[in-house]
């Protein structure tokens, strides 16, 4: 639910959504707004995202010099941008430039 939330929708009635935004907003008060931000954020988010596009890669028996020599549309990079995308923070630039993608078809 929290992803969610960070990611800027979350699914359900105005008073709920405001009853998570209270609780998101409980659980970060008091922390450092830099713990949140900066190129420690964008180093953690990028290690987590090529964990599981190598994982990705090993279930699918491919490997990434392979696929980024696959057409940018082909269909069997569309599973990795998924998992990327919704088990991630990296943006889609990132996923683009990493498989070799001109847009993600989402």
């Amino acid at each position: 639910m929290l992803q969610e939330l960070r990611r800027g929708w979350v699914l359900g009635s105005e008073a709920f959504r405001g009853q998570m935004s209270d609780l998101a907003s409980d659980i970060v008060r008091g922390r450092k707004r830099e713990s949140y931000s900066g190129e420690e954020v964008r180093r953690h988010d990028e290690t987590a995202a090529r964990e599981l596009l190598t994982r990705g890669l090993e279930v699918l028996g491919m490997d990434l010099a392979s696929t980024r020599l696959l057409r940018h549309s082909d269909p069997r990079k569309q599973p990795l941008a998924w998992l990327i995308r919704g088990k991630s923070m990296v943006g889609d630039r990132w996923i683009t430039q990493e498989l070799k993608m001109v847009t993600l078809a989402m």
